[in-house]
């Protein structure tokens, strides 16, 4: 590793890996092989340590936990002196807390900011609250990052502070040919003609899937792929599929291994 190499943290507060973890595991292991040096960091607000730790650890990347309470506002000066200590150059934030208690920090430190905003779940009144001052503060990031321009746009004022860019999720696919596709269609059960349109998330109000239930009736014949996880709308969204001719063209895969194979024979 050379010693002028680019050094750069990447915090979020988190108890599981899902989408943005397995994001920021793949953009650190790339950006290491181009001679950055990556750390990841997260909070102890659980009993256990967090999964994305162990997993980059895992990978050979460096790790940086915040140890402080869930609400101790002294997190911000442990952050600050782990930014410090380690001549992290650039600081990437995932979420409200990492957001916020990174705000601080890097003020403290005087480094840019860089903070990743992937939506609000507004999934409890604490959860809001979060969210809600997230908003507020997001501005003083050097720069924001959403996934869409929808999202960039909900910004609105809050953003007039910071320069903000819009870059797409996605996801790493293989080359597949026809006859490849086929196959992998009659092992998840489907006919090898079947036209299969897919959506990948948890069932929750914020991710959609309700109007991509309501466009099947229109795309039909088609097939509605969902990965089901933890969310609240998993019952209304299987019941708005009772209707015929929907109900024929709609299936929920439950979450595993499964779902890196169900996502090869998709036509979108």
């Amino acid at each position: 590793m050379p010693n002028d190499s680019i050094r750069v943290l990447h915090l979020i507060a988190t108890n599981f890996v899902g989408g943005p973890e397995k994001q920021i595991l793949h953009h650190a292991s790339d950006l290491r092989e181009l001679g950055w040096k990556i750390w990841i960091g997260s909070f102890r607000d659980q009993a256990q340590r967090a999964e994305i730790l162990d997993r980059a650890e895992a990978r050979g990347l460096p790790t940086c936990e915040i140890t402080r309470g869930r609400f101790d506002i002294r997190s911000a000066w442990e952050l600050a002196d782990f930014l410090k200590k380690s001549e992290v150059q650039l600081l990437c934030t995932h979420g409200y807390k990492a957001s916020m208690v990174g705000c601080l920090a890097k003020r403290l430190v005087g480094i840019p900011q860089i903070a990743f905003c992937r939506g609000w779940t507004a999934e409890s009144l604490r959860v809001r609250l979060y969210e809600a001052l997230e908003r507020q503060i997001i501005g003083y990031a050097d720069r924001i990052v959403c996934v869409s321009q929808a999202q960039a746009a909900s910004l609105g004022k809050h953003a007039r502070r910071a320069r903000v860019h819009v870059v797409h999720n996605a996801v790493l696919s293989a080359e597949i040919s026809a006859a490849n596709r086929s196959l992998l269609k009659q092992q998840l059960g489907f006919p090898a003609t079947a036209r299969l349109v897919g959506a990948v998330g948890r069932l929750s109000v914020e991710k959609g899937q309700r109007h991509l239930v309501k466009a099947a009736v229109e795309l039909s014949p088609c097939l509605i792929i969902v990965k089901v996880t933890a969310g609240a709308v998993a019952n209304t969204l299987a019941a708005s599929a009772d209707p015929c001719p929907l109900s024929s063209c709609f299936t929920l895969i439950a979450p595993g291994p499964s779902i890196t194979v169900a996502l090869k024979p998709w036509l979108l």
